[in-house]
């Protein structure tokens, strides 16, 4: 499956060693997208994005803090389906109430689009790079 194991036998995940049996997780996950996807790097899917949304929604990589406010991502769905967004049922604020309903909003959203996400709202507040990876190349391949 050409998959880095390091460090990660049979007894880790018996003893329930979290951190081991998820990076072992990461990578079956990651061989399942590179099928799904193919192979695209973190660069083309950036540039891919920011072609897409007005220069003030614009990112650097995947570990933009701007991205926790899901503008970035719902201009990306916009561009691909003007219908699958509505700007007016997004909750202003910073609130946590606020955050989450425009997080799962967002990957809603996706979703209309027929987007496989498998991610949490949590990884875009937390602005996790390797979900915000995957669920960019899931908007790219829709």
């Amino acid at each position: 499956m050409n998959i880095k194991i390091v460090d990660i036998g049979g007894v880790d995940i018996v003893d329930g060693k979290v951190n081991l049996t998820l990076g072992l997780v990461w990578q079956l996950c990651k061989v399942y997208w590179e099928e799904r996807v193919g192979q695209v790097n973190e660069e083309e899917l950036v540039k891919w994005g920011n072609d897409r949304v007005p220069s003030e929604h614009r990112i650097k990589n995947f570990k933009d803090k701007s991205l926790a406010n899901c503008q970035f991502f719902l201009k990306v769905i916009e561009s691909i389906e003007p219908a699958a967004v509505d700007f007016k049922r997004l909750k202003e604020g910073d609130d946590e109430e606020a955050i989450i309903a425009r997080n799962n909003y967002t990957i809603a959203c996706a979703r209309k689009l027929g987007a496989e996400v498998m991610m949490l709202w949590e990884h875009i507040r937390e602005v996790s790079g390797k979900f915000i990876y995957t669920f960019m190349a899931e908007l790219q391949r829709v």
